[in-house]
């Protein structure tokens, strides 16, 4: 199995004349890359770490960063209004999904 995914598109839009123009376009993408975007909480959802404490996510860090030394980073806060941030594989490792938003 590759490690790259590529998407191929049709986007079609309209010029002048009624004439349509067809454009394609091909890009590439890691798949842990994929596979991280997918994994991602919502902003709003609500987890429950293995201790029984319920946290909501109020943010997600280093999104756009494909630099392995700044993971994605998900925010959560508790009902005490602690706030904390883990990585995002090691938050899925000690959370679950309570409710979508």
């Amino acid at each position: 199995m590759t490690n790259e995914i590529r998407l191929t598109g049709k986007l079609v839009s309209q010029t002048t004349g009624n004439v349509d123009t067809t454009v394609y376009a091909e890009i590439s993408v890691d798949r842990k890359d994929v596979e991280k975007a997918l994994l991602a909480p919502e902003i709003g959802s609500e987890w429950r770490h293995r201790n029984g404490i319920s946290y909501r996510v109020t943010h997600l860090a280093n999104t756009e960063n494909l630099n392995p030394k700044y993971p994605v980073t998900v925010v959560y806060q508790g009902a005490n209004g602690n706030v904390w941030a883990k990585p995002l594989d090691n938050f899925l490792k000690s959370m679950e999904l309570c409710s979508p938003f």
